[in-house]
């Protein structure tokens, strides 16, 4: 009788749509960037380089060149770091216009999350050349925490990055895009942790990658969103847990 049960919660799942099947009891951030103003209405403290609203496309970045800028540079080292890892663990990729450009815009928002989450994003780009990337933190920005990059260009990479602190960082799963993130239109990015460590990230509704990872164990304390290069906006982002 259990086993049938089972069988029925799984069939309920996979028949539903991903973003209703993720939608976890608990609601910790739900901003639409373009009706925000300014970014600090919307929550963000600037890191490295700078961000405005757009209330077309949302959160824009305008990355600066780091060896200019005054700011804490453990968090603009990481994610040098965190791009060099993604390039170095890419096996598939031909191109090598994503090499780094030295350059980087990057912002955070507070907000605490068990490491069971569901996180919904929107986003586009027309002039990007390098990856832009969406992570959760703990503790400080050069804690641990889960890393998604996303590479410009159709057949770009996507992949989960793993910090364990210390710039130490580990790929976890990687993927090619079957769209070009940066053609100037939204797409929808949706990314998922259940309490035993299994990872979804679905790309305008297609499963990307599917992955295992038990490392985190604690709460989170923020999102970190970075551009590596080029004007990628965020135009919403939800997030949710289990808490």
């Amino acid at each position: 009788m259990l086993d049938e049960l089972y069988v029925l919660i799984d069939d309920y799942y996979l028949a539903s749509d991903p973003a209703v099947a993720w939608s976890w009891p608990t609601q910790v951030l739900s901003t639409d960037f373009r009706t925000a103003g300014n970014i600090h209405n919307a929550g963000t403290l600037l890191d490295a380089g700078n961000f405005y609203i757009d209330r077309y496309v949302g959160l824009v970045s305008q990355p600066a060149n780091l060896n200019n800028d005054d700011g804490d540079l453990n968090s603009e080292e990481l994610a040098l770091a965190i791009l060099g890892a993604l390039l170095e663990e890419t096996t598939n990729n031909n191109s090598s216009s994503n090499s780094g450009s030295g350059v980087l815009a990057q912002g955070h928002i507070t907000a605490y999350t068990t490491n069971a989450f569901a996180m919904d994003i929107v986003i586009s780009a027309e002039n990007a050349t390098q990856p832009f990337v969406i992570a959760l933190f703990e503790t400080n920005l050069d804690t641990p925490g889960y890393r998604i990059a996303f590479e410009p260009g159709r057949g770009g990479e996507v992949a989960i990055v793993l910090c364990t602190g210390n710039n130490n960082l580990r790929m976890v799963a990687n993927a090619w895009t079957n769209v070009d993130l940066a053609d100037g239109n939204p797409h929808y990015i949706q990314s998922t942790r259940d309490w035993y460590g299994d990872m979804e990230l679905y790309i305008d509704g297609e499963l990307m990658i599917w992955a295992n990872d038990t490392y985190m164990n604690d709460w989170f304390e923020g999102v970190i969103v970075q551009s590596h290069g080029g004007d990628w906006a965020l135009e919403s982002l939800y997030l949710a847990d289990d808490s």
